[in-house]
């Protein structure tokens, strides 16, 4: 389950302070807010009434956008009939664009007639026009064109100039009304947990069909709010909220509260005891609120997200009172989620639910930092960097390996590869270099990913391994491929056009090695090579020869790419002891494909028996953001970089010739059609998805115990770090278990 928090706010006026400080502390306050980690604000929008001094969401909006960096911000809600759609458009456009993509848009008709009548508007027809303006700005934010006609409005041709960040638009929300919010896809705000499960019920039953909104949004948020008063004590928590509830309830019923169509809500009691009672109000310790969250969660614990805004400053709270409230529920309720899973992972492994994965790696091809990214970027034959900027690739190795073997990852995995002024893999030697960076860790091990056999005299490969092996400790893991760059692999004299001769001069290479690294002396005759060669030697005829060390991890752990999966290259690599590594990188199979199967099978032909996964690692791309449409927004252009590199490699699967061609020129790369990062099976959005999504792999593959988590070649550096601090943070913690059982020697060593 996806857990998040948030802030929902009736700006009320207090009367002890001026306007103009009651607007710096609010965003002082929101500032705070986004420290504490909340994931969004939400404002709700009422008129001439002391319950909303921001009657005008989107202009203080854009204040609090332009004051934070990362906090979400949107409306709890636009009421849309009080807008014309064509200025509502193009501010959720400026909004977007100002924000960097950080809006979400919450909609409604209103709930209080005189503010219609204010307008001119009849509150009778508040519902059809929210629905046709609803209409407008979706199909306009979606085809950047506002033409509509319709029974109020109606616009000629009208292209819009701005357009939003978030594509197809801002992530839509609604309050009140579970069924309307479940029936078309809408992120939602309820009251209590049968709200909830009703919602989830409707949006599960709805979620094929073609007319709903938020088509990008695969998990929605859905959830509560409540106004809370955290303070150490629950007798402090009540003395604060007893007050407050008294000007809250007189600032609510200020205004008339006729509802459209004439019904007519009773007025809110200054009682805090009713409000208590009714669960409006959340007073007390954080054990107080905790314990609240933890029955509400309980009661949607199957459900694929929980949602809980908190109302920090209402009634005349004060700005001081309301950051020690924040600081106290951040402090006691922000890790709520990760602890929650932390505990869910426990259990299923106490119960036998779920195995392991113990160890988490990344792969770094060796990239640079490019100046732009994406389709319409510069095209990759054109670029051509300097040796100096070629050469970033080892900090920026090193500045990872120091945050991963801090962080409590296992592998650093690096491959090599060789002529790329281009910059996209600019690693030649990973056992060089390997060594040089276990010098400046403690833990973390590094796996050559891979060594390239055809490129390497085999006993040249044997020695070097051999070597570094020995100088690290045993903190090498040893892998080997064929190789995919014609440039490379013909140049040092190898065959790669002929994928067979390349097949064959690649399986005598790895015999070999085996042969150098299991037997104290060893002979081999074969087609491409013979050793020792028939020589006389000190006096005596050569017949067999010592690698010189041997490695010391015996037997060595070999590792290889998934590629082609073929029977021929699956028995081979069992017969000689090899592990698979799936998805990312070379391994180009996909998690979930046949291939997880067949390989199991491989083993069985060899009298090996496995669980589903055993002796391979997964690969599993991913990027982290406070939002899933964040994360696809910014994961974009890394993934358009790598299958402008890849593509006419071999590693964009199903792709056409025409599609390759396409992809080259910038101009068209954007019409061939590509799959996009959803589409690809990256995990997108908040860390808890990531652990749900490792959770579910380690249900369906129950002997996995490895997975290689990161993003493709073309990512930059600052993102690369920022990524393994978010999973080491809040990702690792949910298997620490299980590494540290994965660490610990074993009985008598």
């Amino acid at each position: 389950m996806q857990i998040d928090f948030g802030i929902w706010d009736h700006f009320e006026r207090r009367r002890d302070v001026p306007v103009p400080q009651q607007y710096r502390e609010k965003i002082a306050l929101l500032r705070e807010a986004e420290g504490f980690g909340f994931y969004c604000y939400h404002i709700a929008e009422h008129h001439l009434t002391p319950l909303d001094l921001a009657p005008s969401p989107n202009v203080f909006l854009a204040a609090v956008a332009q004051a934070t960096s990362r906090l979400r911000v949107g409306s709890m809600v636009h009421i849309l009939p009080l807008y014309h759609p064509v200025r509502l458009v193009q501010e959720i456009c400026m909004l977007d664009n100002i924000s960097d993509g950080r809006i979400d848009f919450g909609i409604g008709r209103g709930a209080r007639s005189i503010e219609h009548e204010w307008s001119g508007i009849d509150p009778d027809e508040s519902r059809q026009r929210s629905e046709e303006i609803l209409a407008i700005v979706v199909s306009a934010l979606s085809t950047g064109n506002l033409a509509y006609r319709g029974e109020f409005y109606r616009i000629a041709d009208a292209p819009l100039d701005v357009h939003p960040v978030q594509k197809p638009y801002p992530p839509i929300w609604y309050a009140g009304g579970w069924e309307f919010a479940g029936r078309n896809g809408l992120n939602f705000l309820g009251r209590s947990a049968n709200d909830l499960t009703g919602y989830w019920g409707l949006w599960e039953a709805t979620r094929q069909r073609s007319d709903r909104l938020n088509p990008t949004l695969s998990v929605p948020r859905a959830g509560i709010n409540r106004q809370i008063v955290v303070r150490e004590t629950d007798a402090q928590a009540e003395a604060i909220a007893r007050r407050a509830q008294a000007v809250h309830a007189r600032n609510f019923n200020a205004t008339s509260l006729a509802y459209p169509g004439g019904r007519i809500v009773p007025q809110m009691s200054s009682d805090i005891d009713d409000a208590r009672t009714r669960e409006r109000v959340l007073f007390g310790s954080p054990a107080t609120v905790r314990a609240f969250l933890e029955r509400i969660v309980d009661g949607v614990q199957d459900k694929p997200s929980f949602y809980f805004t908190a109302a920090i400053q209402w009634g005349d709270i004060t700005h001081d009172e309301a950051l020690e409230s924040m600081r106290l529920f951040a402090r006691s309720c922000r890790h709520f989620g990760q602890r929650r899973q932390r505990q869910r992972c426990d259990s299923q492994r106490a119960n036998g639910e779920a195995q392991m994965i113990k160890r988490f790696s990344t792969l770094y091809a060796g990239q640079v930092d490019h100046e732009d990214l994406g389709f319409d970027a510069t095209p990759v034959n054109e670029r051509w960097y300097s040796n100096d900027h070629l050469s970033m690739v080892f900090e920026t190795a090193q500045q990872m390996a120091s945050a991963m073997d801090r962080l409590g990852f296992d592998t650093l995995w690096m491959a090599e590869h060789h002529f790329q002024r281009e910059g996209y893999e600019c690693i030649p030697n990973i056992l060089m270099f390997a060594v040089h960076l276990s010098h400046l860790t403690e833990r973390l091990r590094f796996g050559c990913g891979f060594n390239i056999a055809p490129m390497w005299h085999p006993l040249r490969l044997a020695e070097d391994y051999a070597v570094a092996d020995l100088l690290t400790g045993g903190r090498v893991r040893f892998g080997v491929g064929r190789g995919y760059h014609t440039r490379e692999v013909e140049t040092f004299g190898a065959p790669m056009l002929d994928a067979d001769a390349n097949r064959d001069l690649f399986e005598e290479q790895i015999e070999i090695i085996l042969k150098a690294f299991r037997e104290p002396s060893f002979s081999h005759q074969g087609i491409h090579y013979t050793f020792p060669p028939p020589v006389p030697y000190r006096g005596y005829e050569l017949k067999e020869i010592t690698l010189v060390p041997r490695p010391q991890t015996v037997p060595a752990e070999i590792w290889q790419p998934i590629v082609s999966a073929s029977q021929r290259g699956l028995d081979f690599m069992v017969e000689h002891g090899i592990n698979g590594i799936v998805g990312g990188g070379a391994a180009s199979t996909q998690i979930g494909s046949p291939v997880v199967e067949a390989w199991r099978e491989a083993l069985a032909r060899r009298g090996m028996q496995t669980e589903l996964g055993g002796n391979l690692i997964f690969g599993l791309s991913f990027y982290i953001a406070d939002s899933e449409d964040r994360a696809f927004r910014e994961a974009t252009p890394i993934l358009e970089e790598y299958q402008k590199m890849f593509a006419p490699l071999g590693f964009v699967r199903g792709i056409t010739d025409e599609q390759i061609a396409m992809v080259a020129d910038r101009r068209t790369a954007r019409e061939a059609g590509l799959a996009n990062v959803r589409d690809q099976g990256w995990t997108l959005g908040p860390p808890e998805r990531l652990v749900e999504r490792l959770l579910e792999l380690e249900a369906a593959y129950p002997g996995l115990e490895e997975v290689n988590v990161g993003q493709p070649v073309g990512t930059p550096r600052r993102i690369l770090l920022e990524q393994l601090e978010l999973f080491g943070r809040h990702v690792l913690p949910a298997f620490r278990s299980a590494q540290a059982a994965a660490r610990a020697p074993a009985a008598g060593d």
